[in-house]
């Protein structure tokens, strides 16, 4: 558990973290906070802009937008439905993209019948003007339409709990069609959770009589259509796992969550998208986890990043915590434990959360905020940009051998045991942990079955900027490669000597990008001289970036990235000009590019 100092500022509470991140908590509450409102029982952030639901038990619920300024979160707007009557429970889903969000109610009765709705609110400068209020075609009285909801660019889901279906819903115009009506088992509680991003919504069916204990349905967009194009289940799921009570769905990853798993602690398993495949990458867990921790019980990806609450955990009487993992190539590592700077054992904290870019949101509907039950939300920034994510200039080669043992030596680096690097050897990644001597410290790992070789080995490290001093590696069992690893412990306690074999410096030939202009894709083409780590980002004329197309290790030769005129959260871009940048070792080019609609 992180130790934080706390300071209030213009009535916001700020927690820097004291810890290796600079990650900071600020915690926001309503302006009009008041009993039972349940402020924060469900929360989404988008960029600058967060929305907070208040499922009220005293009137018909609202929702909030938060706006950030530099540290801090500022209430921008109140929301409420058109038509809102008494106990109805606007607020309860929340979800928010770009200058679109959308507020499920689905005890929504105007229509004579507790059928359920949601409403779409635009952005227009400081205002959020109520553009349309969603209901299903052919719904009907107990639907509890709105249950669930969620927003990416022009096409909206919603979730039902009474037929268990979802119902997705394109933006044309200023007008919201409903576009398709996706439908699963008829006892799998088909909709219970859903995600859409981009072409692709996901919807969980936590079906506790399935022996997997659930399901998640992935669809994609196929032209007016949506196809189913996967049904995930777990590699070890059981009978009430609760798979699929909870999901979400950024770029080409997935993550479902079964909070009853290993004896209601929890686990979240991750898919990656491979054409129209969705691959199972990782099972996640809390480092900590603990019967009853309900671990994935909410759940958030956005690019490298994914945040994942734990409701149920008890930390010193404290109840709720969420836990940050960050992704780096196809391994997903727990970068913090988040918890309440201010929190009780009843607050809920954790019960939703959500994560864009630098910002997470973590709701905790229970919190006795000024009043019983008022509820409050904390946001949290600036953990993206405190890990490092390039490679080091460390690289060596192993003689021939199936077996290989690398070793990374860290000087000035003690007081790191248990946090992680990664070696990569060849093409592929593998963990290790970090022990210390309290001079200097060091991780290693040994693999077999890997070939003749030579092998490649070099390390990255992604738990938070080390300073490597020597990667040195052995392959087979050969006696000078037993002698070579006994002398790399004699270097352990004082090693200063960099490797002698370091990367060379890459050269890079940008061939440009075709066609351009473009529409709706481009090809970016490059070649490498060596082998490197290659970034490759899409900027606005205004520096912002747009997307990321390419942030791994790569060999030397002619490469190729598509952009498809959309950002990194899958909405598409307007027409215009847009600058490309090439990152290779020290090398650094940039091209421009015309997308024209």
């Amino acid at each position: 558990m992180n130790t934080r100092v706390c300071m209030s500022l213009f009535g916001l509470l700020i927690c820097p973290f004291v810890a290796l991140s600079q990650i900071t908590e600020t915690k926001i509450h309503a302006s009009d906070r008041g009993e039972a409102d349940y402020f924060g029982c469900s929360v989404s952030i988008s960029g600058d802009y967060a929305i907070v639901g208040a499922w009220s038990a005293y009137s018909s619920g609202s929702a909030y937008i938060f706006r950030r300024e530099g540290s801090g979160w500022v209430e921008e707007v109140k929301l409420t439905g058109s038509n809102g009557s008494s106990f109805d429970s606007f607020g309860y889903s929340v979800s928010i993209s770009g200058d679109y969000a959308i507020v499920g109610n689905y005890d929504d009765d105007d229509l004579g019948t507790t059928s359920g709705s949601a409403y779409i609110f635009r952005r227009d400068g400081v205002d959020w003007i109520e553009e349309e209020k969603l209901t299903a075609s052919d719904g009907a009285a107990g639907d509890e339409f709105g249950r669930s909801v969620s927003i990416s660019g022009d096409y909206a889901i919603v979730g039902t709990f009474g037929p268990w279906a979802a119902y997705v819903f394109r933006r044309d115009s200023a007008i919201w069609i409903e576009e398709a009506k996706l439908t699963g088992g008829p006892f799998d509680r088909f909709g219970i959770s859903v995600a859409i991003s981009g072409d692709h919504a996901i919807v969980g069916a936590p079906d506790g009589y399935a022996i997997h204990g659930g399901s998640a349905h992935v669809f994609g967009h196929d032209g007016p259509d949506w196809v189913l194009q996967a049904r995930l289940t777990p590699s070890s799921g059981a009978l009430d796992d609760g798979f699929a009570g909870s999901v979400a769905i950024a770029e080409d990853h997935a993550l479902v969550g079964a909070t009853g798993d290993n004896g209601d602690a929890g686990s979240v398993y991750v898919f990656r998208r491979e054409g129209t495949s969705w691959i199972e990458e990782a099972k996640l867990a809390a480092s900590d986890g603990a019967e009853y921790d309900h671990f994935g019980g909410s759940l958030s990806i956005s690019r490298d990043y994914a945040v994942i609450g734990a409701v149920g955990d008890d930390h010193d009487g404290i109840i709720g915590s969420a836990y940050l993992f960050r992704r780096v190539e196809t391994i997903w590592i727990e970068e913090e434990k988040l918890t309440a700077s201010d929190g009780a054992a009843s607050d809920g904290f954790g019960a939703d959360v959500s994560i864009s870019g630098d910002n997470a949101i973590v709701g905790a509907a229970f919190d006795d905020d000024t009043y019983y039950e008022t509820g409050s939300a904390y946001a949290y920034s600036g953990f993206s940009t405190t890990a490092c994510d390039d490679y080091t200039d460390f690289l060596t080669r192993c003689a021939l051998g199936g077996t290989v043992r690398a070793r990374v030596v860290l000087l000035g680096n003690i007081s790191r045991s248990g946090e992680t690097v990664l070696f990569q050897i060849d093409s592929a990644m593998y963990p290790a942990t970090i022990v210390d001597n309290g001079v200097s410290s060091r991780a290693s790992v040994s693999i077999s079955g890997l070939g003749s070789g030579p092998h490649t080995v070099s390390v990255l490290d992604p738990a938070g900027c080390f300073d490597p001093r020597v990667v040195t590696c052995t392959a087979g069992l050969e006696k000078s490669d037993q002698d070579e690893w006994e002398k790399d412990d004699v270097r352990w306690a004082a090693e200063t000597r960099r490797t002698e074999t370091p990367v060379a410096p890459v050269t890079t030939k940008v061939l440009g990008n075709y066609p351009n202009p473009f529409n709706p894709t481009t090809a970016i083409s490059y070649e490498l001289s060596a082998d490197s780590r290659v970034i490759l980002s899409v900027y606005n004329t205004l520096g912002e970036e747009v997307a990321t197309l390419v942030n791994e290790f790569q060999t030397a030769g002619y490469k190729s990235a598509t952009w498809n005129g959309r950002n990194d959260a899958g909405s598409p871009v307007a027409s215009g000009i847009y600058i490309y940048r090439l990152t290779a070792g020290s090398h650094v080019q940039t091209g421009r590019m015309l997308l024209m609609k």
